[in-house]
């Protein structure tokens, strides 16, 4: 069967013509068309919705177009003159008709345009086609006429008249396809396809359509091979062996294999692809199930961070990465792609019990992609796919691939540190085997696991930053794939090694390994959780001896009372109270003490409180109210069942103290007193304000940084050391109270309104927030200044003290706070033009809201922090009335050490502290003894004005306020820690370093050995620590010791001694040896016993003597008599220093699982049990 032209081809498959008289068939009927006047003519295919038939569509064509083609009901083609057909189409479109011009060489086949070329095309066809042939039943007619066409003519060629007639006539195929059987299968070899869609439209199902060409298509063979494959699955067994070249075999076929004889070389390893199931989307939203038991996903329980299994943040970019390839229908692998702007909101915790469903959508248009977790966004961004991803890479003018330092720190060296920082990276997720110092270069193994790769990369990140605080990927500005040249890049190391080379630009923020780049990466420092397994204290007591005898329940009380009677109570009681159980109500009790139900109990004082099941109830209430009723020293007798499991913890866990629980605020020990020596400097703290970031890190919710300048990094402090450009006279005027609402609300506004805003008079104001402390100050000073002022406020309460403390405001200059509608203030108080400054401490679309309040010019001065942080986006088109942007940072000015805007600040502020321009705000203040109220209060955001902490009297600044001791070092002061280099002494460094000391000696018996004890040494090193080694040195000998001593009484006053040394020569007591006893001895009691004698005359000022001892010492441990018998002799020196009232201090400490001997014999934290104890 053939359509329009196809039919010529027909004639050549039947049998009626030979190839040559195809090609002239051909070439004839081009010439009869050109030679023949036609007018220039349009070719359209019309796709219809419904179904119409062959005479509808006539009636539907205008009168001069004719139907060419009737291809099926939904399929036709007209021909015409153009103009018409033109006309025509556009009328079908505005219908929502799709249609299609076809490509006709001017020439509008199969109409009535093309009649006159029927002589010249009857004669040429005449001349070159023979006069008699036998067309076969298989050619079927496409024709408007009898299938019977080959009838005889007298001189007349039949293939003449009916090609003639083909060309001529319209085309019937519709008609021609009742021919073909429902178990039929059609081969459409024209090279366009384009007959597929009408074939599968108009067949019954039953039949196969193949097509063997595509002319688009590149290469053909991925179109060719599965029509072939059709065919096989039609049942058609094809001659496949026809498409390869013949093969001619060497030997006779009975000429025995030799394939036994050959053996395949294992010795080498070939990179090849890993070919898989490709999934196919049509969609652009598609839903991932990650199943930690499933293979796909199991290596993902190897991500632990802070604790819990979190879904890697590169994981999350290879799914959308894998998204684009399924949408494509192409391996990602062959995708090269860039992610922008990338946004993780928050982490997705993953565990083997609960499968976690992520809904992935990308955006066609814009490009932007989200994925969903539930009912929240967890990561956003842009991806996309480059045209050349070459032009998207880091100019290598700007890198330096061959600057590399040393990669001192290997495997086991990066985990340790990683893990002490909160990271518990397991398996595949190891994949760092080397890296230097400071985190520049290292080297990844590739696993052929992309997701592992990149969140290595990001390790080198978190590496090389100077801080043991826990770091998330937050942002990351842009992230280049391209998965060929890393591959090739792969391909080209050294067989067995896999280790590529990783990269960290610092002064570029750029991160590049083989064919992976990751620009801007911003990590959020995040709080650590907290260990809430109950820790298990353990003391020495005297017991006394019990004959274990059965006694009765009444027995037993009264026994109990009689002990609780004889302890520490007065010697005369009176009234004494017991409160009881119900099933105790009946046993009798001294005369002098009176009994209390539990129901009756309210405001009791009672000696002894009897229950019955309280360490099983688990009631937080019923321990309250027990604990409430008891007196100072008094006891709690419970009856409990023998094999009940008993929560211990519910009597004392009142007393814990919980990062982020108000309830455990408490004053604490400043070092302001032992590091300053100058009292001129020295201010004592009467009222201290309370700012919203305190109320972030008393919560939690903020991670306090720890610093090492100056001593004003105190919260809310007794005291604190002031420098010129902190502090200012009080007016005469002013009370102490109405100084403490001042300082930090005026100079946020000094910096914000004049250094940044250029506030001037006339200028009209924007404050939000009008009842903080802040927005009270800024309109004190606007006012003064001589501006229009607008504020906003949250509730009607507020709006009434903003008209009572400034009439001037007028009420229509007050809107609200909670939504955008004060934008509508704006525009109607000002005109429509807009205000000259904003003072912004509202998020999200308030924060835009605001933007467009701006007058051409405007200044937006912004003091919060969420959008900030959250790098929201602004709309670029509202900086075209030129106006800036501003950040108010005021405590990174506070503590700059160059900036010159502290000393205008502080002239300014001084100027309008005697003008008068600066007035004490409103304020709420509660009592030191309050501060978990006040706190609270402030939380909950209803106050108005300054929150402030009254921390002492007026008149009574030397009166001592009690506190939390805490240790702090001196930092003019040396501390010697034998044992330094070890991992348990390398932590006790970096806590004294925190706590303030600068010169540090550390005695080795090795000296430094490993990358992760050389990383330590140099940043602290790098922070302006003394560090001094010492090696070689035998601390048991009575002249090593003394010069240890004497050197670093040299680096400074001995102020602490740290004996951490330890050699252990374990064995069963039948094996141990005098020299294995001595050995162990000579670290820990020999050398405790010199560091004792010596330093007595050479350290005058040493506040502290410690030793590191052991739970061997106090518990046992098989196989350690020697260390435990060491250890228990620095505790007697220790006793002995203590009774002739120098310091001394013995610490037995159990297994510790970060660091220290037993933390090196773990493997994959395996838990270890040492003298009945697993590590801390």
């Amino acid at each position: 069967m053939g359509h329009s032209i196809g039919e010529l081809v027909c004639g050549y498959a039947d049998g009626c013509l030979m190839a040559e008289e195809t090609i002239m068939l051909a070439y004839y009927v081009g010439l009869a068309f050109s030679e023949s006047k036609i007018i220039g003519g349009l070719m359209a295919e019309i796709n219809l919705d419904l179904e119409i038939n062959l005479e509808t569509m006539k009636n539907i064509c205008p009168s001069d177009i004719d139907v060419a083609c009737y291809n099926s009901s939904h399929n036709y083609i007209v021909s015409g003159p153009t103009s018409s057909v033109k006309a025509f189409l556009t009328k079908l479109q505005t219908d929502n008709i799709s249609v299609k011009e076809i490509f006709c060489g001017h020439v509008p086949f199969h109409s009535r345009y093309v009649e006159p070329a029927r002589d010249k095309l009857s004669e040429y066809l005449n001349q070159i086609l023979p006069q008699i042939a036998s067309p076969s039943s298989k050619w079927l007619n496409v024709l408007n006429e009898s299938c019977e066409w080959f009838n005889t003519f007298p001189n007349i060629s039949y293939l003449a008249k009916y090609y003639t007639n083909n060309l001529l006539t319209p085309v019937v195929f519709s008609e021609a396809m009742h021919f073909i059987p429902n178990d039929a299968v059609t081969i459409e070899i024209a090279p366009h396809d384009i007959l597929q869609y009408i074939l599968n439209d108009s067949l019954k199902a039953t039949v196969t359509n193949v097509a063997l060409y595509k002319f688009s298509h590149k290469p053909n063979v991925e179109i060719f091979l599965p029509g072939i494959g059709k065919h096989y699955n039609a049942g058609l067994q094809l001659q496949i062996a026809n498409l390869y070249p013949e093969i001619k075999f060497s030997v006779s076929r009975n000429t025995p294999m030799i394939s036994h004889l050959a053996r395949w070389d294992h010795s080498k390893d070939w990179y090849v692809y890993h070919y898989f199931g490709q999934r196919k989307l049509d969609i652009g939203e598609t839903i991932v199930t990650i199943n930690l038991l499933e293979e796909e996903f199991m290596y993902m329980t190897g991500h632990v961070i802070n604790g819990r299994n979190l879904l890697p943040a590169t994981g999350y970019l290879f799914l959308i990465w894998q998204m684009i390839g399924w949408l494509k229908k192409q391996n990602h692998l062959d995708i090269p792609i860039v992610f922008e702007d990338v946004n993780f909101l928050r982490s997705a915790v993953l565990s083997k019990q609960n499968p976690v469903d992520l809904t992935l959508m990308i955006q066609k248009g814009s490009c932007k992609f989200e994925i969903i977790e539930g009912d929240s966004a967890v990561v956003t961004g842009t991806v996309r796919t480059p045209l050349n991803i070459e032009d998207e890479k880091i100019c290598s003018a700007f890198i330096d691939r061959n600057d590399n330092d040393k990669e001192e720190m290997n495997i086991k060296d990066i985990y340790k540190e990683l893990k002490l920082r909160g990271y518990q990276y397991t398996g595949e997720f190891r994949g760092l085997r080397s890296a230097s110092i400071i985190g520049k270069n290292g080297h990844i193994a590739w696993t052929d696991n992309w997701v592992t790769f990149i969140d290595n990369m990001l390790q080198m990140m978190i590496l090389g930053q100077n801080s043991r605080s826990l770091f998330v990927p937050t942002r990351i500005l842009k992230v280049i794939i391209d998965p060929k040249s890393h591959i090739k890049h792969i391909e080209k190391l050294s067989n067995g090694k896999k280790q590529v080379l990783v990269q960290n630009y610092k002064h570029l923020d750029v991160l590049i390994s083989g064919g992976i780049e990751i620009h801007g990466v911003i990590a959020t420092v995040i709080s650590r959780r907290q260990n809430v397994a109950n820790p298990v204290f353990e003391e020495y007591k005297f017991v006394a001896h019990r004959d274990l005898n059965v006694i009765s329940l009444q027995d037993a009380i009264r026994m109990s009372v009689h002990i609780a009677l004889e302890y520490d109570l007065p010697q005369i009681c009176y009234n004494i109270k017991v409160a009881i159980n119900e099933r105790f109500k009946d046993i009798p009790l001294p005369d002098n003490i009176s009994t209390i139900e539990f129901d009756n109990l309210k405001n009791e004082n009672c000696l002894m409180i009897m229950g019955f099941g309280i360490l099983t109830k688990n009631r937080n209430d019923l321990y309250e109210q027990l604990l409430s009723g008891i007196m100072s020293k008094g006891f709690l007798l419970t009856l409990e069942e023998l094999n009940a499991i008993y929560d211990y913890s519910c009597l004392d866990k009142y007393g814990l103290k919980v990062r982020g629980d108000l309830n455990t605020l408490c004053w604490m020990q400043s070092r302001i007193s032992f590091v300053n020596s100058n009292e001129e400097n020295l201010v004592r703290v009467v009222y201290a304000s309370i700012n919203f970031k305190d109320i972030m890190i008393a919560s939690g919710r903020l991670t306090e940084s720890i610093t090492t300048e100056g001593n004003n990094n105190s919260l809310i402090g007794m005291e604190f050391v002031a420098e010129k450009y902190h502090s200012w006279i009080i007016p005469d005027k002013w009370t102490m109270e109405d100084a403490a609402t001042v300082p930090s609300a005026y100079s946020t506004c000094y910096y914000a309104l004049f250094l940044n805003g250029k506030m001037k008079k006339g200028d009209k104001v924007l404050i939000h927030s009008g009842t903080g402390g802040v927005g009270q100050a800024a309109i004190y000073l606007a006012l003064y200044k001589g501006c229009e002022v607008f504020t906003t406020v949250g509730s009607i309460e507020k709006r009434h003290f903003i008209r009572e403390t400034f009439p001037s405001i007028p009420e229509d200059h007050i809107g609200n706070s909670r939504d955008t509608s004060f934008e509508e203030m704006i525009i109607q108080g000002t005109r429509g033009h807009g205000v000259d400054i904003v003072l912004n401490s509202l998020a999200e679309e308030k924060l835009q809201a605001s933007v467009r309040c701006l007058a051409k010019g405007g200044r937006f001065l912004e003091i919060g922090k969420f959008d900030m942080v959250s790098n929201s986006p602004l709309k670029i088109f509202a900086f075209s009335k030129g106006i800036s942007f501003h950040g108010i940072l005021l405590d990174k000015l506070l503590f700059s050490t160059k900036s010159k805007n502290k000393e205008i600040i502080w002239n300014k502020f001084t100027e309008d502290l005697k003008n008068g321009a600066i007035k004490p705000l409103c304020r709420k203040v509660f009592e030191k003894d309050e501060i978990k109220t006040a706190f609270r209060y402030m939380a909950a955001g209803k106050h108005i004005g300054k929150i402030i902490i009254k921390v002492q009297k007026d008149d009574e600044l030397d009166a001592p306020i009690l506190a939390h001791p805490r240790y702090y070092c001196l930092e003019h002061k040396c501390y010697i820690v034998l044992g330094g280099l070890g991992g348990f002494g390398l932590e006790l460094i970096y806590w004294l370093i925190l706590r303030g000391a600068k010169n540090l000696v550390l005695t080795s018996r090795t000296g430094i050995k490993n990358g992760y004890q050389q990383s330590r040494i140099t940043l602290w090193q790098s922070h302006g620590v003394n560090v001094q080694i010492i090696t070689a040195a035998n601390t048991s000998k009575y002249e090593d010791c003394k010069s240890i001593l004497q050197f670093a009484e040299e680096q400074g006053p001995v102020d602490a001694i740290f004996n951490l040394a330890v050699v252990l020569k374990d064995n069963i007591f039948k094996n141990q040896s005098p020299q294995s006893f001595e050995d162990s001895f000579m670290s820990k009691a020999r050398t405790t016993k010199r560091m004792d004698e010596l330093s007595r005359t050479i350290c005058p000022h040493l506040r502290h003597f410690v030793v590191f001892s052991s739970v061997s010492c106090g518990r046992g441990n098989a196989g350690q008599t020697n260390y435990g018998m060491a250890s228990s002799v620095m505790e007697r020196i220790c006793e002995k220093r203590m009774s002739e009232g120098l310091h001394g201090l013995a610490i037995q400490w159990g297994a510790i699982g970060d660091v220290g001997l037993v933390a090196d014999m773990q493997e994959d934290d395996k838990e270890l049990v040492i003298s009945g104890t697993l590590q801390q």
